[in-house]
């Protein structure tokens, strides 16, 4: 995987940087370090993405506990989105999600 960078060409007070991937020994989960600015405001965390049977979660890692502001629910979409790509060609889609206003965000944006 690679960096994923992004600012938010409306409100430019949003910036998410996602990088440094690690992955556990069976490759059935990896953690993402992020940093998202929102209104001046850096928090620095991890997302986790965890793939079981025939589905993936991808979440906030519960150690780090950012605030839940705009910028961390961005970031969440981006690994969303980055994860589908990847993915495009085993049918992935959302079945459940609590940020479909970010994601959809996204859509617009790309």
């Amino acid at each position: 995987m690679y960096k994923i960078l992004f600012k938010d060409q409306k409100k430019s007070n949003i910036i998410v940087r996602i990088e440094k991937y690690y992955i556990n020994q069976p490759g059935d989960i990896i953690l993402a370090k992020a940093v998202a600015v929102d209104d001046q405001k850096p928090q620095s965390f991890y997302i986790m993405v965890m793939y079981r049977e025939d589905k993936t979660t991808i979440r906030l890692d519960p150690i780090t506990d950012p605030e839940k502001r705009d910028g961390v629910k961005i970031a969440l979409a981006l690994m969303a989105k980055r994860i589908q790509e990847i993915e495009k060609a085993h049918n992935l889609y959302v079945s459940k999600t609590n940020i479909q206003e970010f994601i959809d965000k996204l859509q617009e944006i790309t």
